[in-house]
């Protein structure tokens, strides 16, 4: 779990799902549908560029357009 610089909390789950959590609802990314990620999200940061990463029991996820 970790906040961004906007104030939201991310939440990485097993087999490829992100929430990101606004003070008013919540986002879900599959990321399994769209990228073939399944694996446990294990660590989260937001970088100073803006970007997600998502460190996974197996790999290394960067976004820049999920923040």
């Amino acid at each position: 779990m970790s906040g961004d610089n906007k104030g939201n909390i991310w939440m990485g789950l097993n087999n490829g799902f992100i929430n990101k959590l606004h003070t008013d609802s919540i986002s879900v990314y599959n990321l399994n549908d769209k990228y073939k990620f399944k694996y446990r999200t294990t660590a989260i940061l937001n970088h100073s560029d803006g970007s997600m990463w998502f460190g996974t029991d197996k790999s290394i996820f960067i976004s820049s357009s999920m923040s």
